[in-house]
C-alpha cells in the first residue's frame, strides 16, 4: 500500500513539473532551425552626375545617376527576398571615412569596398563603355552588337563555387532581361566556374558579337585591379562589379531613361543573388 502511494505521488510530481516547465525535455533536433539572414552591400558606382553623355543622343543619361536609381530599385527587390541591404550612398554625394566625392574616388576608392565589412556580398553597380573610337565608331555611337553583360569578381569570389554561382546567376538574369528589352541580338551568357574563369581584357571588352561572361582582373602585384573589389577583399567580403550593358550605345541610353530598364535590371540582379544564395528553388 505504501509502495503504491509513493508511485502515485511520484507521478503527480512529474505531471506538475511538466505543467510548470512545459518546454523541458525538448530535444535540439525538435527546435526550429533559424535561417541565415544575408546582408548585401550595394555600391551605386561613381557620384554626382558623372559620365553624363552630352548632346541630343545622350538623352540626358548619366551613369552615376542611373546607378543610384538602379540601386534603389535593387534594394527594394532584395528586401522582398528577406535580404538586408546597406548602401555606400543613397544620394548624389558619397562620404566614407571622412572623405567625400572626388577625393574619395581619386585616392581612397577602396573604402567603398571596405564599407561592406560584415556583409555577405559586395556589389558595385555600373554600366559599361569602351575604348575611344573602338570598332572604328565614335565612342558613344557603338553598335548594339557590342552590348553584353560582364560580371567582374574579386579574388575572394573567384575562388568560391558558391559566389561564382551568384555571379553566373546574375549574369544570366541580366542578359535575359536585356534581350527581352530588345538590347541584345542573342540571349547568350557564358557561365564560368573556379577552374575556367577568364581574365578581363580591353580586347574582350570592346569585341562585337562576344558573349557576356564572368571575369577577373588583377594588377601587377597580383591583387584585384579595381580598388572597390580590392577593398571588399580587404575586409574578407566576396565582391563583384556588374557591368549591366554599354551606355556607349544609343539604344541602351535611351532605354535607361525610361523607368522599366532600371526596374528590370534590378529584378534580374536580385533574382540572381537570391538564387545564388539558395533562397529560390
Amino acid at each position: 500500500m505504501k509502495k503504491r502511494t509513493f508511485i502515485f505521488k511520484l507521478i503527480a510530481i512529474i505531471l506538475l513539473f511538466c505543467i510548470v516547465f512545459p518546454n523541458t525535455g525538448t530535444t535540439v533536433s525538435a527546435k526550429k532551425k533559424k535561417e541565415k539572414t544575408y546582408v548585401v552591400c550595394l555600391d551605386p558606382g561613381h557620384y554626382g552626375s558623372q559620365n553624363k553623355i552630352k548632346g541630343k543622343t545622350g538623352y540626358g543619361y548619366s551613369e552615376a545617376e542611373f546607378n543610384l536609381k538602379l540601386a534603389k530599385e535593387l534594394k527594394s527587390e532584395l528586401e522582398s527576398y528577406g535580404i538586408k541591404v546597406k548602401m555606400t550612398r543613397t544620394g548624389k554625394n558619397i562620404k566614407i571615412g571622412g572623405y567625400k566625392n572626388k577625393t574619395l574616388d581619386d585616392i581612397f576608392l577602396a573604402l567603398r569596398g571596405e564599407y561592406a565589412e560584415g556583409c555577405d556580398l559586395f556589389v558595385s553597380l555600373h554600366t559599361n563603355s569602351n575604348a575611344i573610337n573602338a570598332n572604328n565608331r565614335k565612342t558613344f555611337e557603338q553598335s548594339l552588337t557590342l552590348n553584353k553583360t560582364i560580371v567582374i569578381v574579386n579574388k575572394k569570389t573567384m575562388q568560391s563555387n558558391k559566389y561564382m554561382k551568384i555571379a553566373n546567376e546574375v549574369g544570366k538574369a541580366v542578359t535575359n532581361e536585356s534581350y527581352e528589352e530588345g538590347l541584345l541580338k542573342k540571349n547568350k551568357f557564358k557561365t564560368r566556374n573556379v577552374n575556367n574563369i577568364i581574365e578581363w581584357t580591353g580586347e574582350y571588352n570592346d569585341k562585337e558579337g562576344a558573349k557576356g561572361t564572368v571575369c577577373y582582373r588583377l594588377n601587377s602585384y597580383g591583387n584585384d585591379y579595381y580598388a572597390v573589389l580590392r577593398g571588399s577583399a580587404n575586409v574578407d567580403v566576396p565582391g563583384m562589379i556588374i557591368e549591366h550593358g554599354y551606355h556607349s550605345i544609343k539604344a541602351v541610353r535611351k532605354a535607361a531613361m525610361k523607368e522599366d530598364l532600371a526596374y528590370g535590371w534590378a529584378k534580374a540582379d536580385a533574382y540572381g543573388i537570391a538564387k545564388g544564395f539558395g533562397l529560390i528553388e
